[in-house]
């Protein structure tokens, strides 16, 4: 309206007496403060009035010394306590409410944050039924601490629902919960609220809601869920919210269709949403092209280099879209940009919870080129500055790895000891232990390894890895076949940890020593303690094939035969099922079964028929076959291996056809076949030793005393055993005599 014309109609009234002066001075005050007169407004509202206004002009003349307060603190401060006044003294006016809820507001304006949460509580206080509750309600939701805060916009939903409050105050519930990510109370509180009809319009704050939810339904992998959120987070005119709610449906289309369907979606928002929503299409987008492997593509989308100083809510997409960069660099085999990539996170974010494991990933590759001096400045950087990161700690143990892998092995001694006694329960201590163990073998120094292990016993009592280092030593007993010393600590492990992880391998460790002692009844009760305490046990099949050793070395074939059956009947994918099965034959074999032996030899070659051992077991067929009647088969078999490239199986098979040959008084033919035994060579192989005593002997009976001695001579000239020079020199001089 026309504000001049009205003040000096106001005036003429004053000045004539003519109606309230109350209310031509109020009026007159609110007029100037509309033409932001402020002194010509205070001095009216400071002019005489009756009692009965006093609280208005009060409150008035607060207000204007609040709007003088830009200019002047102290009139702010004037402000404020007369704003408390008018409430504690008017505290029955109607004004006396507005004006406490007045004096915080002004506090807030002036930066006291607390003795405006103060002034609020006192409201609640004086005016819990006020019609301004709710809002006070939603000031102290909104300036108090998140958890108390929680307890105030709950207030809100709990009281006044129909308030205009309940909506924003309700997804500020919402969202302090979906910050600390208990996704699932988010979906629960709003499922135990009234539900709206389908036709009704929904607000900005109710559609913020759906959002909420439908975010919290996909972090809990409820993807149809949360599509029907963000559907109801949409609107017609497509706003911030809609753009968040497409992009979330695009991240559903993933877990739902698919990499492909999922790339559709994003392909398709990145042409229709722009300004800062875009980057989280450009996000999504290049994820999904990391999905599926095209690194180039990804590194081209992924928004890494967005200012978010002003956009703080977008750090965690620009360390992640870094992370990923670095991943894609790294799988494309651009290390040194991986490394750029990963230095620029922890340079610009360096108190993200990518940053410990983006300089983790810089030093693994280091590490993993041999560039240990690079990868320790990393490891101690890391544990310098994030000391209280499990990563830290793991970076303690990488740095003694480290220097065993650059052949500094006292150094590493030295790390992986200070690890030990710096994490003495530390899940991977017993790597350590394996390390300062190979440290010391690397050095030589086989017993020291065991002293510090002893030490570490000591220092760590009954603690598990107090049972790992005793273990270490009984095996570096076993392994430097000290067994009688490996023999007496894993019994000390089997009485003092009976029921710890490490008696399963102790006691089978028990019975391999006795086996290396050849102290076989020994090894078999071990073993079969073994499968009767531990029948669960991964080294079960192994056990029973050592059961079968153990008889067969004890000659007790048909018990040995038993266990090497156990191993083919039950264990039938069982690196010892081929051995066991082959192990049975030569049982046969010693117990004269020669069918069951042949049976067996054949199987095994048909299951493994590029065996290392196929020749010789070939061979072993043969001679059953031959010694079972099945001549031409036989024949067959061993002819086939006289030309074998192992020369073991070759002078064998030359012996054997050599001898079928003379038992059947074919002397020429055998003769022929023996011969090859000179050209082949083998040294003293046992069957050219015995190939040339029998060619010897048939030149002999032939009465061809020369071919026989220069056969003979050739025999003692081969080998250094006593047997047969001796023999063979004996019969070299009684030809000589008889010459």
């Amino acid at each position: 309206g026309d504000w001049l014309a009205a003040r000096s109609e106001l005036k003429r009234l004053l000045n004539s007496g003519m109606g309230s002066p109350d209310a031509i001075h109020y009026r007159l005050g609110w007029i100037n403060l509309n033409l932001k007169q402020v002194d010509d407004a205070l001095a009216e509202f400071r002019s005489p009035y009756s009692s009965e206004n006093a609280s208005y002009f009060k409150y008035m003349e607060a207000e204007c010394l609040r709007r003088k307060g830009a200019e002047d603190p102290q009139k702010l401060d004037k402000s404020i306590i007369l704003f408390h006044n008018i409430a504690s003294v008017d505290l029955h006016s109607p004004l006396a409410p507005l004006a406490k809820l007045k004096a915080a507001l002004t506090e807030m304006e002036k930066g006291d944050s607390s003795g405006a949460l103060i002034s609020l509580r006192q409201f609640l206080r004086l005016y819990p039924k006020d019609e301004l509750t709710p809002a006070v309600y939603f000031l102290l939701g909104a300036n108090e601490t998140p958890a108390a805060g929680q307890r105030y916009f709950d207030q809100i939903i709990q009281q006044t629902q129909k308030s205009q409050f309940f909506d924003v105050s309700y997804f500020a519930l919402q969202n302090h919960d979906f910050d600390k990510g208990d996704y699932q109370k988010v979906i629960t509180r709003n499922a135990s609220m009234p539900q709206q009809k389908s036709s009704d319009q929904l607000s900005y704050w109710q559609r913020a809601n759906h959002l909420l939810i439908g975010e919290s339904a996909y972090f809990l992998k409820h993807y149809r869920q949360a599509v029907a959120e963000y559907q109801l987070a949409e609107d017609v005119k497509v706003d911030d919210l809609t753009e968040k709610a497409m992009v979330g449906k695009a991240w559903c289309k993933l877990q739902l269709d698919g990499t492909d369907s999922a790339l559709a979606a994003f392909q398709a928002l990145r042409k229709s949403i722009k300004d800062q929503n875009k980057i989280l299409v450009d996000y999504g987008y290049a994820t999904i092209q990391f999905l599926r492997q095209d690194y180039m593509e990804a590194l081209k989308a992924y928004p890494v280099s967005i200012q978010t100083q002003e956009s703080p809510e977008l750090v965690p997409l620009v360390v992640n879209s870094l992370f990923r960069s670095g991943q894609c660099y790294y799988r494309l085999e651009s290390y040194m940009q991986a490394i750029e990539t990963w230095n620029k996170l922890v340079t610009e974010f360096p108190h993200s919870g990518r940053a410990v494991e983006a300089l983790s990933n810089v030093a693994e590759v280091y590490f993993r080129a041999n560039h240990f001096s690079e990868a320790d400045s990393v490891y101690l950087y890391i544990i310098s500055n994030y000391p209280n990161d499990p990563v830290a700690v793991e970076s303690g143990l990488k740095l003694a790895q480290s220097a065993y892998n650059a052949s500094n092995y006292e150094e590493a001694i030295t790390r992986f000891q200070s690890f030990i006694e710096k994490y003495p329960d530390h899940e991977r201590n017993k790597e350590a232990l394996e390390g300062l163990q190979l440290s010391y073998y690397q050095l030589g120094q086989v017993d020291q390894a065991s002293e510090t292990l002893q030490k570490v016993i000591e220092q760590t009592s009954n603690s598990d890895l107090a049972i790992d280092a005793r273990y270490r030593i009984a095996m570096n007993h076993y392994q430097e076949q000290k067994y009688q010393q490996a023999i007496e600590e894993f019994k000390e492990i089997l009485t003092l940890y009976p029921n710890s992880t490490y008696a399963v391998d102790a006691q089978f460790a028990l019975s391999k020593c006795y086996l290396a002692l050849e102290d076989y009844q020994a090894s078999l009760a071990e073993l079969q303690r073994f499968v009767q305490y531990f029948p669960e046990s991964s080294q079960v099949p192994e056990a029973y094939f050592l059961l079968g050793v153990g008889y067969y070395q004890m000659e007790s074939y048909l018990s040995a035969i038993d266990y090497f059956n156990k191993v083919t009947q039950d264990y039938t994918s069982s690196e010892y099922y081929g051995p066991a099965l082959k192990n049975s034959a030569w049982c046969y074999d010693r117990l004269q079964e020669k069918q069951k032996a042949t049976q067996a030899f054949v199987s095994y070659l048909e299951k493994y028929p590029t065996a290392e051992d196929a020749q010789p077991i070939q061979l072993q067929i043969g001679r059953l076959m031959l010694e079972t009647g099945n001549v031409q088969d036989g024949l067959k078999r061993i002819e086939a291996l006289q030309n074998a490239e192992d020369l073991d199986v070759s002078l064998e098979a030359i012996f054997r056809l050599g001898m079928y040959y003379m038992s059947i008084d074919k002397t020429t033919k055998a003769e022929q076949i023996f011969k090859a035994t000179i050209t082949r060579g083998g040294g003293d192989n046992y069957y050219r030793l015995s190939a040339l005593a029998q060619l010897a002997a048939i030149y002999e009976n032939q009465g061809d005393n020369q071919n026989a001695i220069a056969t003979y001579e050739m025999l003692a000239s081969s080998t250094n055993e006593e047997s047969w020079t001796i023999a063979a020199k004996e019969r070299i001089n009684m030809l000589k005599l008889a010459q």
